[in-house]
């Protein structure tokens, strides 16, 4: 029972560690976000529909981040229904503390090994970016709603 009572504790003090994350994250989102909005919205003109792209782009870009939270929690919810799971939740608890630490060290400068992990979602990101290229430069709201 002090197992499955230390893991709890776990749990909820990652709450706080997600959170915190989230709220120390805003400077990136910020910067990334923000830059990559500027980019695709560099040579629009001054007038109406660039308002609309602008809308467009974010409520895509909220839409896709929701949707990614629900596909996860709902996983999250069906693991946690199976009791036998458990070893393997606290594993991939672990893993997840870990590679925040890692985040930390990378961001810090002090060490790269996360880009040994970036680099596994290089053949993911070049089947994408064809269907990508297509979508640039925006010049209609559709197209950055799907960017």
């Amino acid at each position: 029972m002090g197992l499955f009572t230390a893991a709890l504790g776990m749990i909820e003090t990652s709450y706080w560690v997600l959170f915190s994350a989230g709220l120390l994250g805003g400077g990136h989102c910020i910067g990334m976000c923000g830059g990559i909005v500027t980019a695709l919205t560099l040579n629009l003109p001054d007038n109406r529909q660039r308002w609309l792209i602008l809308l467009s782009y974010n409520v895509g870009r909220l839409a896709s981040y929701t949707l990614i939270g629900i596909l996860l929690g709902g996983l999250a919810e069906a693991g946690l229904s199976l009791l036998t799971t458990r070893p393997f939740q606290l594993a991939l608890l672990l893993l997840a503390n870990l590679m925040l630490i890692a985040m930390g060290l990378y961001l810090a400068g002090f060490s790269r090994a996360i880009t040994m992990i970036e680099s596994l979602g290089r053949p993911i990101w070049a089947r994408l970016q064809p269907w990508v290229a297509r979508l640039l430069p925006v010049r209609h709201a559709s197209g950055a709603l799907l960017a």
